[in-house]
């Protein structure tokens, strides 16, 4: 879905999409519920739409009913809700709101931190059982999970954020 923005230029979303999405919104919400993740990611997809289209103020309520959903769901600190955040942070930077745009990216640096401890702390617990039962007790390769943690699949989405924030202190730095 984020592609969808990312191939279109602002002002270029033709009306039909935005039909489509909202058609299939509505049919989300009424078989899923308005609090599902289906339900979450129609509005988010919606929100992208009408941020490709310029219209910040739709967007932004869109990422913000998503937002509230996905945290229900998923809890605060999700992929799918740093997802959010950083979308909203885009939103929010586009508005020229620079300084809340920031909060949120670093919002969403914390919870890929904290999914990247969980996701170690996880594979440790089992590298640790594994080495356990197969070689006496034996912990020989702890680096596995520190290697995943800097090198594993949330390295390109830290790094999105990362530049995110970093083309935000360039915007800043120009408008003083």
């Amino acid at each position: 879905c984020v592609c969808l923005a990312a191939t279109m230029s602002q002002k270029d979303v033709p009306q039909e999409l935005f039909d489509d999405l909202e058609r299939t919104s509505t049919a989300v919400r009424k078989k899923y519920g308005e609090k599902s993740k289906e339900y979450a990611s129609a509005l988010f997809d919606l929100g992208l739409a009408y941020r490709a289209d310029g219209d910040y103020e739709n967007s932004l309520l869109l990422y913000l009913q998503s937002l509230e959903i996905r945290k229900a769901v998923f809890g605060d600190k999700s992929r799918p809700v740093a997802t959010t955040l950083n979308n909203l942070a885009i939103v929010f930077k586009e508005r020229g709101e620079l300084d809340q745009a920031t909060e949120l990216l670093q919002e969403c640096l914390t919870i890929y931190e904290h999914l990247s401890q969980l996701e170690s702390t996880t594979e440790s617990l089992s590298s640790l059982s594994t080495e356990g039962s197969s070689n006496g007790g034996k912990m020989e390769d702890v680096s596995s999970p520190i290697h995943e943690r800097v090198h594993g699949e949330d390295s390109k989405e830290v790094a999105t954020i990362l530049n995110n924030l970093a083309l935000l202190h360039a915007d800043q730095d120009q408008h003083q």
